[in-house]
C-alpha cells in the first residue's frame, strides 16, 4: 500500500515539474510584458509565472478610492425626480458591485467606524462601571440620611439668678404651672358680707389693694414698686431696703405670678393699674415663714423672659426685676 502512495505522488510530481518548465504559450505573458490572456484557474495560475500580476491588475485597475470619487461626480444630487445609476464602467471593477459601489465603501467606512467605536467604549466602560457604582453608594447615603428622624436641638433657657449669684431652682417658665401655696383672697375685693342678686347685677366691685404686711425685724423692706414698658416686654422692679431671696411660680391657668420674698417685708404704696396691657392688678400678704408674697393678677398668658436680684449702685438699692412678655 505505501509503495503503490510514493509511485502515486511521485508521478504527480514529475507532471507539475513538467507542466512549469514547459515553454509559456503566446497567450499568457511574454518577456516584453504584454498581457496575454486571462487565466480562469488556480491551475492556470500556477502554470504561468507572474500571471497573479495579470489578474490583480485586470481586477484592480486604478485606484478604487479615485474611481468612486470620479464616479460620484457623475451623479447630480439636484436631480431627485428619478433615480440615477453610475455606469458600471466608471466604478471600480469589484466582483458583485453593479454600478452601486458607493454602498460597498459605505459598508467598509461604516465597519471602520463601529470598531473605533467598540474601542472607545471598551476605554470607557470601566471607569463608567466605577462611576454607576459611586452614584448607587451615594444614592444609599443620602437615602439613610433622609430617613433618619429630625431632630430639633431644645431651645435654650435663659438662666435667672437670684441674689446669691446661683440660678433659682425654683423658678418655672411659661410651660409649668402650679397651684398656690397659700390661698389669696380674690384680688381687688375684701371680705364683706353676701349682697343681694339685684346688687350683684347692678354693682361691680372695684379692685383695692389689701392690707401691706408688716415688715420683718432685721429684715429688708419692699419701698417701692415700678412698671415699664419695653418693646416686646413688660418690666416689674421691686424697690429694697436690703438683700433678699425670692421664687416666682407662673399659673398661666390661673393667670397669675407669685413672687415669694422669703424674708423682707412690705411697705409700698399701692399703685392703680386699670389700663395696663398685661397686669390687671396686684396684691400682697404674709407668707407662713415671716416673708411676703406678691401675687399679680394678668390679663392673658405670659412667659417670663428674666429675672435677677441687682446689686446697689450710685442711683439705686437693691433690686430685683423680672421681664414678662404675652404668649398670645
Amino acid at each position: 500500500m505505501s509503495q503503490k502512495l510514493i509511485l502515486t505522488l511521485t508521478a504527480c510530481s514529475l507532471v507539475a515539474l513538467s507542466t512549469a518548465c514547459s515553454p509559456l504559450s503566446d497567450d499568457s505573458y511574454d518577456s516584453a510584458g504584454a498581457i496575454g490572456s486571462r487565466a480562469d484557474t488556480t491551475e492556470d495560475i500556477l502554470a504561468a509565472k507572474g500571471s497573479w500580476t495579470m489578474v490583480e491588475d485586470r481586477e484592480m485597475a486604478g485606484d478604487p478610492v479615485n474611481l468612486h470619487s470620479t464616479a460620484r461626480k457623475q451623479v447630480n444630487p439636484s436631480n431627485k425626480t428619478k433615480r440615477q445609476f453610475i455606469p458600471k464602467e466608471r466604478l471600480a471593477n469589484v466582483r458583485g458591485a453593479k454600478g452601486q459601489e458607493d454602498v460597498h465603501f459605505r459598508l467598509v467606512r461604516i465597519e471602520r467606524q463601529v470598531n473605533e467605536l467598540r474601542n472607545d467604549f471598551d476605554k470607557l466602560l470601566p471607569p463608567l462601571s466605577d462611576l454607576i457604582v459611586a452614584d448607587k453608594e451615594l444614592d444609599q447615603t443620602i437615602a439613610e440620611i433622609t430617613a433618619r428622624p429630625k431632630h430639633k436641638p431644645p431651645v435654650p433657657k435663659m438662666p435667672v439668678y437670684n441674689d446669691t449669684g446661683t440660678p433659682s431652682e425654683t423658678l418655672l417658665d411659661s410651660t409649668r404651672t402650679a397651684k398656690a401655696p397659700v390661698a389669696l383672697k380674690p384680688l381687688g375685693q375684701t371680705a364683706q358680707a353676701p349682697a343681694t342678686a339685684q346688687n350683684d347685677s347692678s354693682v361691680k366691685a372695684k379692685p383695692k389693694m389689701a392690707s401691706d404686711p408688716a415688715p420683718t425685724q432685721g429684715g429688708s423692706v419692699v419701698k417701692n414698686i415700678r412698671l415699664g414698658e419695653h418693646p416686646g416686654k413688660t418690666r416689674l422692679v421691686l424697690d429694697l431696703t436690703g438683700e433678699t431671696k425670692y421664687r416666682m411660680d407662673l399659673d398661666n391657668d390661673e393667670h397669675l405670678l407669685l413672687i415669694e420674698l422669703s424674708d423682707a417685708g412690705w411697705s409700698a404704696a399701692g399703685q392703680k393699674l386699670m389700663n395696663h396691657p398685661l397686669i390687671k392688678g396686684y396684691t400682697t400678704q404674709k407668707s407662713p415663714d415671716g416673708g411676703t408674697i406678691l401675687a399679680l393678677e394678668l390679663k392673658k398668658s405670659a412667659k417670663i423672659i428674666g429675672s435677677s436680684a441687682l446689686k446697689p449702685n450710685s442711683k439705686y438699692g437693691n433690686r430685683i426685676y423680672l421681664d414678662l412678655a404675652a404668649t398670645t
